[in-house]
């Protein structure tokens, strides 16, 4: 049993195995925040890194996809990034008109922790890549390690995964159910059978910032943010220092 972490708010939710909070552009896109901000550009990387690796024929396994599938919608806009199959999980039912596309397949409603044998039986272990953006959070550190293993099982050899989640930094969402230190993570990810290449800030509060950011830095900084709100300008240097960042992306690799 995983002991209750402490909430920013103080508050706690009822006791639950996931918790099923999903993004919707119809909530946060009509306003800039920084947590939807940041959805925008992980999407946009995981474009951009496939386009770099020339994935032509690449298989892309999506957990925890999204009602709305955004991934998919970004391969969508740039055609030459769709790639052979995205396969997007997710516990919701999905509500996209990308479903019906014929490199689209669809788990909607599914328990990737207890069901993922599914997938392997219809798909194979086929994909190239794995998403797991936001999701890992959302489940105690027993189904943590579960997710994972059962994304290994799915990926080829030498396969990669990109996965984000909040660092705990003493206090976590009302609506997490576990956020994972750094050290943590890194140590359930290499017992899922990963090892880790490369991590990202995608977040940071500008007091953990101005504590590491060196001087020409803070000058941009300070510079945008003449223009930019701070909801904004948190992703701009995030990436540069993901030890003192509020939320990590990372790089991993399938290596047994």
């Amino acid at each position: 049993m995983n002991q209750e972490q402490p909430t920013r708010s103080g508050k706690q939710r009822e006791a639950r195995r996931f918790d099923r909070t999903s993004l919707h552009s119809n909530v946060h896109g009509y306003y800039v925040h920084r947590d939807y901000a940041a959805h925008f550009f992980r999407w946009g990387w995981v474009r951009r890194a496939l386009a770099r690796q020339r994935y032509e024929g690449g298989r892309v396994l999506d957990v925890g996809c999204g009602q709305e599938i955004p991934l998919a919608r970004v391969f969508q806009i740039y055609p030459a990034s769709i790639p052979k199959l995205y396969c997007g999980v997710d516990l919701n039912r999905v509500k996209s008109p990308l479903a019906g596309c014929k490199w689209v397949k669809l788990y909607e409603e599914f328990d990737f922790v207890t069901e993922r044998y599914k997938i392997l039986e219809e798909q194979g272990r086929v994909f190239t890549t794995a998403v797991c953006f936001e999701v890992i959070e959302h489940m105690g550190t027993r189904d943590g390690l579960a997710l994972l293993q059962g994304i290994h099982e799915l990926l080829k050899d030498n396969g990669q995964l990109f996965l984000s989640t909040p660092v705990f930094d003493g206090f976590k969402a009302v609506n997490h159910i576990h956020e994972w230190t750094i050290p943590e993570l890194a140590a359930i990810v290499g017992k899922a059978g990963f090892k880790v290449e490369k991590r990202y800030g995608t977040f940071i509060n500008s007091r953990d910032l101005k504590k590491v950011a060196k001087p020409d830095e803070l000058a941009v900084y300070k510079r945008i943010s003449e223009y930019y709100g701070t909801d904004v300008t948190a992703t701009f240097l995030a990436p540069l220092y993901p030890d003192q960042a509020r939320n990590n992306l990372w790089v991993l690799r399938r290596v047994r």
